[in-house]
């Protein structure tokens, strides 16, 4: 993790925990920095020898997200009980999904809080949430047809926004090297893209997270050259300047992927002035 123990100094929902069990053991719960995509993800915690969690609150019910930026202080987590539940999200199961299959889709989470430091979902006698667990370790070998699946089943599960929105974009990355498999592919890449962007608008902190020197920051968001690329690529430009806006945003709007896309439409515009 860049910045070392500076950003253990300074705990956020996204860097995650330390927790002091009574029997004497420790989970640590730090999360891990994707150079990547810039994003903290949650390491989850698992309470070994099935210890009594300090300050425990009990069950706690759906959270609801509210499209305003929530900063990274001691909020209690937000949870759903599947990514259809969120508020402003457009998204209906698959008819071929038979999610009375799914395992842990009932479940609900106790919530833990230690003095000064963010509070903690414990799904039993884990951190990690239903969704984020039933997530594919490996999807490089698996057909596109399952990775596809398994990630409807994903979004059937209890979860935080922020499970959600890396099981999308986990996907969206794996699938953009399987062009050649057909035009369906790039189908899908552009609905799982925009239902990822209307999970950051109606949650925006899933992809903030506190920088030790610079505060808080916007992750990097795959979906924003995936559909820029996609639309570029095809001459839609009326659909790239659907993205623009919401990528400025997001702080994201001074990319080589926007660039181009401005510079495209500039053109487009100055060529129709001169008819």
């Amino acid at each position: 993790m860049p910045g070392g123990d500076r950003n253990r100094a300074k705990p956020s929902r996204r860097s995650g925990v330390f927790v002091e069990l009574p029997c004497g053991r420790h989970a640590s719960g730090y999360g891990h920095y994707n150079v990547l995509s810039s994003a903290y993800r949650p390491t989850p915690i698992r309470n070994s020898g099935g210890a009594l969690r300090p300050f425990c609150g009990g069950l706690t019910a759906p959270g609801r997200c509210d499209g305003e930026v929530v900063g990274m202080g001691l909020q209690d987590p937000l949870w759903f009980a599947r990514l259809a539940a969120v508020p402003g999200i457009s998204y209906a199961t698959p008819a071929e999904l038979d999610v009375t299959k799914l395992r842990r889709r009932n479940a609900s989470p106790e919530i833990s809080r230690y003095p000064d430091l963010p509070p903690t979902l414990w799904w039993g006698d884990t951190t990690e949430s239903p969704a984020s667990a039933h997530v594919l370790a490996d999807s490089r070998k698996a057909t596109t047809a399952r990775v596809l699946r398994n990630l409807a089943e994903v979004l059937e599960l209890p979860g935080e926004p922020a499970d959600y929105h890396f099981a999308i974009q986990g996907v969206v990355s794996q699938m953009r090297s399987r062009g050649g498999e057909g035009p369906h592919v790039f189908a899908e890449l552009e609905r799982l893209c925009w239902l990822d962007l209307q999970l950051i608008q109606a949650c925006p902190e899933v992809v903030i997270y506190d920088h030790p020197e610079d505060g808080q920051q916007y992750a990097h968001v795959t979906a924003f050259k995936t559909l820029l690329d996609l639309y570029l690529t095809e001459g839609a430009l009326g659909d790239a300047a659907r993205v623009l806006p919401i990528a400025e945003r997001f702080r994201q709007g001074d990319t080589p992927a926007t660039e181009k896309a401005r510079t495209r439409m500039a053109a487009l515009a100055a060529e129709d002035s001169t008819r």
